[in-house]
């Protein structure tokens, strides 16, 4: 026998042999669903039924299925699926006639310019106003931007004093909202001028 033919004999089993250990693998795999209730010829070592639960093992007996439903599903009680009135939403305070409640996002100084991003908390509103008013002794700068509505807030234009008109140091700052008959001021906090 040549060479050539004696590797294509080898080929030969090797495939064979290959072929049938699928076979029985996906006999051992696939258990019998025809319906005709035929024994498999293969043998597998796999268990064909779902081990006991921990409640079966206790000694409560299974709820038995009747053809067509899901034999897993143990209860068909109803859950309420009401939420307790106590639950938190996602609902924002509304401010009183007159009230406006602002908040700062950030201050800083960036390129060469205080910037301050503020923002109304229970207003939703286009047409305000927002002033970042910077003061230190006698002295005070202010800038004005324009406030629109957000999706659950009123948020400030930039606000940006160069720092040519500042001078070095800590500056006191407020940025107050205006709108409608609408008023509201943060809280003083400082920034500095590098």
């Amino acid at each position: 026998m040549s060479t050539a033919a004696r590797r294509w004999l080898l080929l030969f089993v090797v495939l064979a042999a290959v072929g049938g250990v699928s076979a029985v693998a996906v006999g051992a795999t696939f258990p019998d669903t025809s319906g005709s209730g035929a024994a498999s010829s293969t043998t597998s070592a796999a268990p064909t039924s779902a081990p006991p639960s921990a409640e079966s093992t206790a000694g409560d007996a299974a709820p038995s299925s009747t053809a067509g439903q899901d034999p897993r599903v143990t209860s068909t009680e109803t859950v309420d699926t009401e939420a307790p009135a106590d639950l938190p939403t996602d609902e924002r305070p509304v401010a009183e006639d007159g009230e406006a409640t602002v908040q700062v996002g950030y201050a800083e100084w960036t390129g060469g310019s205080v910037e301050v991003n503020a923002f109304v908390v229970d207003r939703v509103e286009d047409g305000g106003t927002c002033t970042l008013t910077l003061s230190r002794g006698e002295r005070s700068h202010d800038v004005t931007a324009s406030a629109f509505a957000d999706a659950s807030t009123t948020i400030c234009g930039l606000l940006a004093l160069p720092g040519s008109q500042l001078a070095p140091g800590a500056w006191d700052a407020v940025v107050t909202y205006n709108a409608g008959g609408a008023t509201g001021v943060t809280e003083v906090f400082e920034v500095t001028v590098p």
